[in-house]
């Protein structure tokens, strides 16, 4: 966790050099590891504190936990564009239908929108017809009447 705390720390500080940062979000394997590991999870936590700035994460899961716990705004998020499994975490990708189509992840989206659970909805620009996927979930939200704007805390 320390090693990993070390690399976060040096990445994000070279971030926050040339830009403003609003919130922090691990990425990838990363990601899945800190939601997961309470020790990971707090050693980015402690950096979002350092640097005043929101956490974001699964509800449920420990980065929301430990932006809790380091006293820094949680960002829950919910991703759109693919499929969960019973316990919540996100169905792997060589899983059929992990990935979700245009009018399956706008439907997602609406229903993260509306439950009150989510404060942001995340779309994979890697997966396969990303930009149509964006696209359908981008015209729902609209047609919902759902608000969207960058996420500042």
């Amino acid at each position: 966790a320390a090693e990993i705390g070390a690399l976060v720390r040096f990445q994000v500080m070279a971030l926050a050099a040339v830009a403003d940062l609003g919130y922090i979000k691990a990425h990838g394997a990363l990601y899945h590891r800190a939601q997961a590991d309470p020790e990971v999870a707090d050693a980015i936590a402690r950096l979002a504190a350092e640097l005043g700035v929101a956490l974001m994460g699964q509800p449920g899961f420990e980065l929301v936990a430990a932006a809790k716990r380091a006293g820094v705004p949680a960002i829950r998020e919910g991703f759109a564009d693919r499929a969960y499994l019973p316990d919540g975490k996100l169905a792997p990708r060589s899983q059929p239908g992990s990935v979700l189509k245009p009018a399956e992840a706008a439907d997602q989206a609406i229903r993260f929108a509306r439950s009150g659970d989510f404060d942001s909805i995340c779309i994979h620009g890697d997966s396969p017809g990303a930009r149509e996927v964006a696209a359908s979930i981008r015209q729902a939200l609209r047609s919902a009447g759902v608000e969207t704007g960058p996420n500042r805390r």
